[in-house]
């Protein structure tokens, strides 16, 4: 999942090697894995029932989410919790946009994103982005998420001053553009006198 640009259904070896007898001894004679250990005894792959489908159109590239801080849970739900597994989310491109113009609402840091019960009140904003920023993301990647025309009076308790922090960090080299539908942060060549 964090490799891949899509998530892939691991093997029953995967599955098995929990759940399987002699093994780590989890929940083997839970009914609910009897396709584990019939997938097993015969050799033929679990039948999986495909839950979340994109359509042909649409590219997502699952690795570059979860590497830059979205958790299974903002896309998929607490399926830790679900009896069965369900759609929670339209995943429609609206939906995405959302995300995309508020990440703050729905990042987390990169080593919590397989932690299904973190809390956004454990997040200390300005920590989240020096991770991002020392992970290789660049400060113009990082603003441009950040919706704009949002003022620091606007923005969650604390972003105000990671706003302001990554503006510190981007330095000269990026100027806010106005001249079209919402603020965006974009690259720019130095002007004259600037260093390079």
């Amino acid at each position: 999942m964090d490799e891949s640009s899509h998530s892939n259904i691991p093997t029953n070896e995967t599955c098995y090697t929990c759940h399987g007898a002699g093994k780590g001894g989890i929940k083997v004679e839970s009914p609910k894995l009897a396709p584990v250990r019939k997938a097993a005894e015969t050799g033929k792959p679990i039948e999986w029932v495909r839950v979340h489908a994109a359509p042909d159109y649409v590219y997502f590239n699952h690795s570059v989410h979860v590497n830059r801080g979205v958790s299974c849970v903002s896309c998929h739900g607490k399926v830790n919790e679900m009896e069965v597994v369900s759609h929670v989310e339209p995943h429609s491109m609206g939906w995405c946009l959302n995300c995309h113009r508020n990440p703050e609402e729905h990042l987390r840091p990169v080593e919590a994103v397989y932690d299904l019960d973190w809390k956004p009140e454990q997040l200390d904003r300005k920590d989240f982005y020096q991770g991002l920023l020392d992970g290789g993301a660049h400060p113009a990647d990082l603003l441009g998420g950040i919706e704009g025309e949002k003022t620091a009076v606007d923005l969650p308790e604390g972003v105000g001053d990671t706003l302001a922090y990554l503006v510190e960090k981007a330095g000269k080299e990026f100027w806010r553009d106005s001249s079209t539908r919402g603020s965006r942060w974009r690259t720019r060549a130095p002007l004259a006198g600037e260093s390079t």
